[in-house]
């Protein structure tokens, strides 16, 4: 299942991003939480917890992020899509915009199986509204063949990624003849 949706732009060292999309969200899920009084840990919290210390990029320290890659590894989708704030939105290569955790759960289990994602470098900034953007760079291992890849991430005061972009590093030859050596194996 595919969303389209409308994101405001903004300029961030030389490459689009997309604006935090947090305040309506906060707001009910603050109304929410005192209406309900009960405690549970932030999803912050949780992500901190749970990163494991194995996987390092250089340049990144964001456990959110560190998690991102290991879930997607692990093919454990439903958990990669719990780290993406309700109305989350994942814009993958050529694709349009999938918006809200379960659509990119969906998404990931149709799409992600199979995938070896071999993160290297980042560098992650703050920006307004106490949200932070977060570029990474490495490398995509399919079954078939690896494509240079970069990821550009947007985080909420809450650690909750609320926009991930996937973006091909590939030169159209490079992705012709990765079509081609998929086609062959499906033979």
């Amino acid at each position: 299942m595919r969303h389209r949706i409308s994101l405001r732009r903004q300029a961030f060292i030389g490459f689009p991003t997309y604006a935090c999309l947090t305040q309506l969200g906060l707001l009910q899920a603050a109304i929410a939480l005192a209406l309900t009084k009960t405690m549970q840990p932030s999803p912050s919290t949780l992500h901190q917890a749970t990163a494991s210390p194995a996987l390092t990029i250089a340049g990144i320290s964001e456990p959110v992020i560190l998690r991102y890659f290991e879930t997607l590894n692990e093919e454990a989708f439903e958990a990669t899509s719990q780290l993406f704030a309700v109305d989350g939105v994942m814009q993958p290569p050529f694709e349009q915009a999938i918006e809200g955790q379960a659509a990119i759960a969906t998404y990931l289990q149709a799409e992600a199986k199979g995938l070896k994602l071999q993160p290297r470098q980042g560098v992650a900034q703050a920006v307004e509204d106490g949200c932070t953007t977060v570029e990474v760079s490495g490398k995509v291992q399919t079954p078939i063949f690896g494509v240079n890849v970069s990821w550009l991430f947007t985080l909420n005061e809450n650690k909750e990624l609320t926009f991930a972009k996937i973006k091909l590093l590939a030169s159209p030859q490079e992705l012709l003849n990765a079509q081609i050596l998929s086609r062959r194996s499906e033979s």
